[in-house]
């Protein structure tokens, strides 16, 4: 159950998934915020809302993957005062995002159990009804199958209670090994994903970038660089789960590197953080507890970078050219 809803502040409607919610007009007026036990926090623009599909519109039966985004999102967030604004332009791409399978859908369980339930032997609740949104399941009948799934693969044992909707789980010995292996998919890799602005008053900083990760024996992917014939919003998703870790540059405050480092700590995986000095006071505030590379010029980040790297990460097994 999303820990930050309080019934007692409830005043509107879920956009998403029309539940009972908190809701706060933005400081300039420009959009509206919202806190909702399924959906978790969210900032969307006036214009995103209308872009909302209502019953009747096929995309209407796509909007769990709003919830699961915009959940997911949340959940990473220390200040809520500091949710990106979601623009217009980023519904349809949620909305029409290929459905995760089965497989990773028991992955992202299994990753939640064990992350809430402080340890093997200790349990954590699952709340059906609310929680169904954390995986990405279309309602709490999906969610039931999907425990008992892993349940029946003997990666998890879990319990009835009084509460229909309530059900504690505790990963087995055999779910906590499962777990390390999902978790170990990218450990072997060199890849590292390099999420920035792609801008062109920007590109000077790739030349350290990859000098850097090169020296430390990984390789650098870059999505401009990237040959595909997927959606780009599903390549970036799979270039992510292929990568050992992160270098995310802040500069210029792009909204896709907030999502790509949050997305690369979901998956339990380093990110490591960067931002030109010139642009340092303007990061989100939860965003600052992390410890920033705060680099002056190209040979400033060259130098610490491969540092940081060597020291985070330890040294990759890719041979220097």
């Amino acid at each position: 159950m999303y820990s930050r809803f309080h019934e007692e502040n409830v005043n509107g409607l879920c956009l998403i998934c029309n539940a009972p919610a908190a809701t706060l007009s933005t400081v300039l007026g420009s959009g509206q915020d919202y806190i909702c036990r399924r959906c978790g926090a969210y900032s969307v623009s006036t214009e995103f809302k209308w872009e909302i599909p209502t019953e009747g519109n096929p995309l209407f039966e796509e909007l769990h993957k709003v919830s699961w985004a915009f959940r997911t999102a949340s959940e990473g967030f220390q200040d809520l005062r500091e949710l990106p604004m979601h623009q217009r332009s980023e519904i349809l791409p949620m909305l029409n995002s290929p459905e995760p399978a089965v497989e990773e859908k028991l992955g992202i369980l299994l990753q939640w159990i064990g992350k809430t339930s402080k340890g093997p032997g200790k349990s954590t609740t699952f709340y059906l009804e609310d929680d169904f949104t954390l995986i990405c399941a279309r309602d709490m009948d999906e969610a039931f199958f999907l425990i008992e799934a892993l349940e029946k693969y003997g990666f998890l044992t879990s319990e009835q209670t009084f509460e229909a909707s309530a059900v504690p789980c505790c990963l087995t010995a055999a779910g906590w090994a499962e777990l390390s292996r999902r978790k170990e998919a990218g450990s072997n890799s060199n890849a590292t994903f390099i999420a920035m602005s792609f801008a062109e008053a920007r590109r000077f900083i790739k030349e350290p970038i990859t000098s850097a990760v090169r020296a430390a024996g990984y390789e650098p992917v870059y999505m401009d660089l990237v040959e595909h014939a997927n959606r780009i919003d599903d390549e970036i998703i799979a270039q992510l789960r292929r990568a050992k870790f992160l270098i995310a540059d802040f500069t210029e405050q792009n909204n896709g590197v907030y999502f790509e480092s949050g997305f690369m700590l979901g998956l339990g995986r380093p990110v490591l953080w960067i931002c030109d000095q010139k642009d340092l006071a303007n990061i989100h505030f939860d965003a600052r507890q992390y410890n920033f590379i705060d680099y002056s010029n190209a040979v400033d980040l060259r130098k610490r970078l491969q540092s940081r790297i060597e020291a985070v990460v330890g040294r990759g097994t890719k041979n220097i050219q």
